[in-house]
């Protein structure tokens, strides 16, 4: 997830103790930071990323409830790759060697200065948008090579989807897929950037359930499509923009 130069970052807050999350709310708007959500259990933060991804997030470890904020963590991670700062008042071993297995870009012992807050959210976004400038570069050379990149691994989140691929979690907006593809017990995913990847985990069918999505509208047995890319519907034909695949067989009641 690369931020954008003028973009402001939007932070998620999982604090149990309200008082300690008020103050880091009016820290991080003073700071010009959005906040997006202050929830106070894992179950909350998890439903907030599913909602809206942040730029990053703000965990503290000990909280109440079914998770603690590194198990809240791992489970962030399988729905956006974001990065996140755990925030504690306690140094204990064990939790830093729990924590490290999620890779946060930072942990910061309470109580802790604002300056060195905002300096660590700085670094975190710095690096982090390098990474994913990185990938979107390794992402652009790889255009041209319209072969199936082959997947078993994906987890939706709000208006993206992030497909594991060679072991690394690649994004796809759902506003840029222009297809979907029924093939054998997969399917496939088509992009206006043309590129194809396969979901090998499961059918059109299951994929479609789990995805959703009110712009994603099956046509037929092979076909879904996302209604925002149609262009022409003639008869019981579709056709899309930014493709040169033969025109779609359609049911026109589905759109």
């Amino acid at each position: 997830m690369a931020i954008a130069p003028h973009h402001t970052i939007r932070i998620l807050v999982l604090e149990d103790e309200p008082e300690i999350a008020a103050d880091l709310r009016e820290t991080l708007e003073e700071f010009g930071y959005i906040v997006t959500d202050t929830v106070h259990s894992g179950e909350e933060a998890l439903a907030s990323v599913r909602r809206q991804a942040p730029d990053l997030a703000l965990f503290d470890i000990k909280i109440n409830g079914f998770m603690d904020g590194i198990q809240t963590a791992e489970e962030v991670k399988k729905l956006a790759p974001i990065p996140i700062i755990f925030l504690t008042a306690h140094y204990e071993k064990e939790l830093l060697d729990r924590a490290k297995r999620t890779f946060p870009v930072n942990y910061l012992l309470k109580p802790f200065e604002e300056e060195r807050l905002r300096i660590a959210i700085e670094l975190a976004i710095s690096n982090h948008s390098a990474q994913a400038t990185e990938d979107k570069n390794l992402d652009e050379e790889a255009e041209e090579d319209t072969r199936p990149r082959e997947n078993h691994e994906y987890n939706i989140a709000h208006d993206r989807i992030f497909i594991k691929i060679e072991g690394r979690w690649v994004r796809i907006f759902i506003d840029d897929i222009l297809y979907l593809r029924a093939e054998g017990s997969g399917c496939h995913i088509i992009t206006t950037q043309n590129q194809v990847i396969s979901i090998r985990s499961q059918n059109l069918k299951n994929f479609m359930e789990r995805l959703n999505h009110p712009k994603i509208v099956r046509t037929d047995r092979s076909y879904a499509v996302n209604i925002d890319k149609v262009i022409i519907l003639e008869g019981n034909t579709l056709f899309l923009e930014k493709t040169m695949t033969p025109p779609m067989p359609t049911l026109s009641t589905s759109l």
